[in-house]
């Protein structure tokens, strides 16, 4: 018997070579599939805990319906969506701390509060393409050019000014003035004697023709100050003395 018929044929390593290939393959998609949903998942959690450690509050909308679309939100990432508002009043912010209202592309409804929030802090909402109001309480760096700016680049977007004083009204148009639908119980409205329904035409002479008018004049003046507000109620134009209070005392209330 010749040697020949004992050699052994070499042995293939491909198919092996093949197999660990493809494992690593499917390893490499599964955690680029992961980082995909659990990074944003991060930030948006990071995001959160920095907007409570400011003392803020975020409003968020109902999840979508069905399990499918849950799950594609959450696997796309998109469920960072349901946050619609973000509430700043309650502490005070700089302009860094906008830095973490990118984690929220979608928010709709931002409320900001701070003496030191300047030009700089507003013009990086910019990226907030889906902002559609924003509330800036006490902020006496902020000018208007900085506003005209954000407003050029959302021209959706509202903004309202509200000072370091508190009247503590809601308010809706009206023909002559703004018609108070809401009194916030303990404020400067409340111990004024102002109600529902009650009609503001002036702040100290000069006329009121919205909401908006009525916030941007209470803006102007200080806590402790006392302003003359011109009311239509009942048809009879009558005059009341409201000493204003602050936002902060409001706060700790």
């Amino acid at each position: 018997m010749s040697d020949a018929e004992f050699q052994q044929p070499p042995t293939d390593h491909r198919p092996r070579g093949v197999f660990w290939l493809s494992m690593l393959c499917v390893f490499a998609a599964v955690t680029a599939v992961g980082l995909t949903v659990w990074v944003p998942r991060l930030q948006r959690q990071r995001a959160l805990d920095e907007i409570a450690r400011l003392g803020g509050t975020v409003y968020s909308r109902s999840p979508s319906r069905g399990f499918g679309k849950r799950l594609l939100e959450e696997f796309s990432g998109s469920s960072a969506r349901r946050v619609i508002g973000v509430d700043l009043s309650g502490g005070k912010v700089n302009d860094d701390a906008l830095d973490v209202l990118a984690a929220f592309p979608s928010i709709r409804f931002l409320t900001l509060s701070g003496a030191e929030l300047s030009d700089d802090g507003i013009r990086r909402l910019t990226s907030l393409e889906h902002l559609e109001r924003l509330v800036l309480v006490n902020c006496p760096k902020v000018t208007e050019a900085a506003e005209r700016d954000l407003l050029a680049a959302n021209p959706g977007l509202r903004i309202s000014r509200r000072g370091p004083a508190l009247l503590g009204v809601m308010g809706e148009p009206a023909p002559n003035g703004c018609r108070v639908v809401g009194v916030r119980l303990g404020t400067a409205a409340h111990r004024g004697g102002v109600l529902i329904h009650d009609v503001v035409t002036a702040i100290d002479g000069r006329s009121v023709d919205s909401f908006e008018s009525l916030a941007r004049r209470i803006a102007r003046y200080n806590p402790g100050d006392q302003i003359e507000l011109t009311i239509i109620r009942g048809g009879h134009r009558i005059t009341l003395a409201v000493t204003l209070g602050s936002w902060e005392d409001q706060d700790r209330a």
